[in-house]
């Protein structure tokens, strides 16, 4: 008997709190489409212009940025992204024991020879 109205208790309790964070939502959700549809109070001829810091266009309308710079940054993004697999496998290496260390040694070398090879092709 006391653990049928225990789970009941918990299930009211996660219930409710599912439809607090739904009102919230919602309600924040509404204030923000509704701020949206205001006007600009402080549109000017300044505000107006495309370049409000007074600055003048060059004659160089686009920058060129070299194809490697884009390779670089995306080299980042997947070695910070590998990165951050290291400490969920450090803190459950008690766990999983041997074959997580062996898991992630191949993952490491995996990705180890992948960025030698990208620096070897000049990226």
């Amino acid at each position: 008997m006391i653990f049928d109205s225990l789970a009941t208790i918990t299930y009211v309790a996660t219930v409710l709190a599912v439809l607090i964070f739904m009102g919230l939502a919602t309600v924040l959700g509404l204030a923000l489409s509704r701020s949206a549809g205001l006007p600009d109070r402080a549109a000017g001829c300044g505000k107006l212009s495309p370049y409000e810091c007074d600055s003048r266009r060059s004659k160089i309308h686009a920058l060129r940025f070299d194809v490697r710079y884009y390779l670089v940054a995306i080299i980042f993004i997947v070695f910070d992204l590998e990165i951050a697999f290291f400490f969920p496998w450090a803190v459950s290496l008690s766990v999983t024991g041997t074959f997580g260390l062996i898991a992630m040694l191949i993952s490491r070398w995996f990705w180890s020879s992948r960025w030698c090879t990208t620096t070897r092709r000049g990226a």
